[in-house]
């Protein structure tokens, strides 16, 4: 019986396992895990922007009220000025969906600042403690006013207001002056911000010179290119359609 002759092969030598790679470091898992989660984040903003995130009313409306000694007389037997806080707390109580503000124009004294609510929606209770306190008297300075209720309405644009309107109510002449100036200023920076809103200057149970005064104010916002109107509201009724909000706009149907 012959031997076998010894396996002349080299032994096989053993592979070594390789480490296990931890998940993330292996860019096959990680690469899509990170752009999942990126577009997780994007779309949650998204969501929530469309949804929950706060948004301006479609509609702002902003009272500028002349409280001087021209609001002393009456208006349907009763004083101006207190028909005038009548109408504003109603259309501020009864149109929940617009933002409203407000201006009162303060003394003509140097460095007097307006009383201002800023607008916004669910301030009713706010108008009443600005109205309550409020009596004609002395001269009211309507030029920085009309700037300050200019700029307040350009930030609700900016914001995404749809339709906002400047609305101002006077009862009797400008006596410091300076208003249709200030009313050019506030178009300029309007323009400049390509903002349109809309003016409505009321003359509440005025004089025949305020009414001119007044639609020379129209006549600078129209040359602007700026809708603009004037009303000579002699009754209750006719300060409630003038101080009313204006239409709420609607959505364009797309074709398709």
């Amino acid at each position: 019986m012959t031997e076998q002759p010894p396996d002349e092969r080299p032994p096989k030598r053993r592979r070594r396992r390789k480490k296990d790679t931890p998940w993330y470091r292996d860019p096959v898992i990680v690469i899509p895990l990170v752009g999942a989660l990126i577009g997780a984040i994007v779309g949650s903003f998204q969501i929530y922007d469309k949804c929950c995130a706060d948004k301006p009313a479609p509609v702002s409306v902003q009272y500028v009220v002349d409280t001087s000694r021209g609001m002393a007389g009456t208006i349907s037997g009763r004083p101006k000025l207190e028909v005038v806080k009548a109408v504003l707390l109603r259309h501020v109580e009864d149109e929940e969906k617009v933002a409203h503000g407000l201006t009162l124009a303060p003394p003509c004294a140097v460095g007097a600042n307006p009383q201002r609510i800023d607008t916004d929606t669910g301030n009713a209770d706010d108008f009443k403690a600005a109205l309550e306190g409020v009596a004609p008297k002395g001269r009211a300075d309507l030029a920085r006013s009309i700037g300050i209720a200019a700029n307040d309405l350009l930030e609700q644009e900016q914001e995404g207001t749809q339709r906002s309107v400047l609305i101002l109510l006077v009862g009797g002449r400008d006596p410091c002056g300076g208003a249709v100036a200030a009313l050019e200023d506030a178009l300029d920076l309007l323009t400049e911000n390509s903002v349109k809103l809309r003016f409505r200057f009321v003359g509440v149970k005025a004089p025949k010179s305020v009414q001119e005064y007044l639609k020379r104010l129209r006549t600078r916002a129209k040359r602007a290119g700026f809708k603009a109107q004037v009303t000579l509201a002699t009754s209750t009724a006719d300060l409630r359609t003038a101080a009313e909000a204006p239409p709420t706009p609607t959505a364009t149907p797309t074709s398709g």
